[in-house]
């Protein structure tokens, strides 16, 4: 596929099975004039995004894409994806559960100097945690710093590793007010459903393993830094009809 660069803003998700989530956040998204179009990848959802959405909603501004063969849920590849086929200059990275306040843009103006981002520190509860991998960033300065890091392929880190960087490439970073995004609450089972190595962790006992894998990867990424000159994942993408991609690994 052949991606513009024109000026305007990408609005970029991804999921693997999480279409209600999508629904409720989507019609938040699409009343937005400021978002010129909505990249979603389908991370191999049992049902697929496009049939869903199509039946739904006004295709005109949402580019699908899809993933076939992908046995788990990883982050960073499946946004990496999305981030290559923007269309426009500056990219709202929204997770599918994620509604966003009316008066969004009005708030946050985005230069090339700063970017904007979800921050755990200012959450006034736990929900608003999850708010923390939200972010408002120049496409430029996204592959400045090579994008999220993808030797992580398990749950958590990707997001700060991502704004470290970001932060060490010279931007200022700004923290976008809890009030200004929702989270859809679900429980942390459903969150790390599509992840198997935590398939036999009791439901009690998936918080404390969820905090130990961000805790594995922060280190982890300390002694395997992510830069310019490491290889992300390169993808053939192939139109199936307007709107709608295939996208396999080259």
């Amino acid at each position: 596929m052949k991606v513009a660069n024109n000026t305007g803003v990408s609005l970029v998700s991804s999921c693997m099975s999480r279409n209600e989530n999508l629904y409720n956040s989507l019609r938040s998204w699409i009343p937005h004039n400021s978002i010129n179009e909505i990249v979603i990848v389908d991370w191999n959802s049992n049902e697929p995004i496009y049939d869903f959405i199509s039946e739904n909603f006004n295709m005109e501004k949402i580019k699908i894409i899809k993933v076939n063969n992908a046995h788990r849920w990883t982050l960073s590849w499946a946004y990496n994806l999305g981030f290559q086929n923007c269309s426009f200059d500056k990219i709202l990275k929204l997770d599918s559960d994620i509604i966003l306040s009316s008066d969004f843009f009005k708030k946050y103006q985005l230069d090339k100097s700063s970017f904007f981002r979800g921050c755990w520190k200012i959450s006034r509860n736990e929900n608003e945690n999850h708010l923390n991998g939200q972010f408002f960033c120049h496409k430029e300065n996204l592959f400045k710093v090579n994008l999220y890091n993808e030797k992580i392929v398990s749950y958590g880190w990707d997001d700060d590793d991502l704004y470290i960087r970001l932060s060490k490439s010279g931007l200022e970073q700004f923290f976008i007010n809890p009030k200004d995004l929702f989270h859809i609450e679900h429980e942390d089972k459903d969150r790390i459903s599509n992840q198997p190595e935590f398939s036999y962790i009791k439901n009690e006992d998936l918080r404390t393993a969820i905090n130990y894998k961000i805790w594995k990867n922060k280190n982890f990424t300390e002694n395997n830094s992510w830069g310019i000159n490491d290889k992300i994942k390169k993808w053939k993408t192939t139109k199936i009809k307007n709107n709608y991609f295939l996208a396999e690994i080259c």
